[in-house]
């Protein structure tokens, strides 16, 4: 609780250009009594224009880095830069078992021609790659059997440096069975797509997808 309150309040100072001492926020009662609930390690990560560390996404490449069995992702938005790129190939080639989830329904066309992009490459370096069968919102991160982050930031540019956003990275077993039940669930529900899949495309979609991922670091 605390770190999400000061995270609002970093904000707030942001966007009024108001120098607040920290002892005050304190004393006016917005930081009220800690309470120990449950039994699961968090840590809060917060990342935006008022800071030039990309603190999520160095905490996720760390978290992909570091993986021995898997590594689940679901995403709205899929436009890795080459740090994040280089990190799943390192995984995925070192026998970690690496699966990314996008909708198949998505909100915003170019940008999803741009995401349909990488995943041909991400299915082409064996990265099982889903297409959800609908319209999906989760920003979630299963790294073997006892992380979990769960926040706001899709894994694309925009959300690593330019957004405000933040996630919570949970160390639980029990919160990473739960959620990668959820995902396995989900698989249900979508279409596992491959090599053949994005070979399939049209010509014109081919150009397409080429077109918005040259142009994906202004989206």
């Amino acid at each position: 609780m605390y770190a999400l309150q000061n995270i609002f309040l970093d904000d707030w100072r942001y966007a009024k250009k108001e120098n607040c001492k920290p002892i005050e926020n304190i004393e006016k009662g917005y930081f009220p009594e800690p309470k120990i609930c449950g039994d699961a390690l968090v840590q809060v990560i917060a990342s935006g224009l008022d800071s030039s560390v990309q603190k999520i996404k160095e905490a996720y490449v760390k978290l992909i880095t570091n993986a021995k069995k898997r590594v689940y992702i679901q995403t709205l938005y899929f436009i890795p830069d080459d740090v994040f790129f280089s990190a799943l190939r390192i995984a995925v080639a070192s026998g970690v078992d690496v699966r990314i989830m996008v909708p198949r329904k998505p909100d915003k066309r170019t940008v999803y021609l741009a995401t349909l992009s990488y995943l041909k490459e991400m299915a082409d370096m064996g990265i099982r790659v889903f297409l959800y069968d609908g319209f999906l919102h989760s920003k979630t991160l299963m790294i073997d059997d006892n992380k979990v982050s769960i926040g706001t930031c899709n894994m694309d540019n925009r959300s690593f440096g330019l957004n405000f956003e933040n996630t919570a990275i949970i160390y639980s077993t029990k919160i990473n069975a739960q959620h990668s039940q959820i995902f396995e669930k989900d698989m249900t529900n979508s279409l596992e797509v491959g090599k053949e899949y994005f070979a399939k495309k049209r010509w014109l979609t081919k150009i397409l997808q080429a077109i918005m991922r040259l142009l994906s670091a202004l989206f």
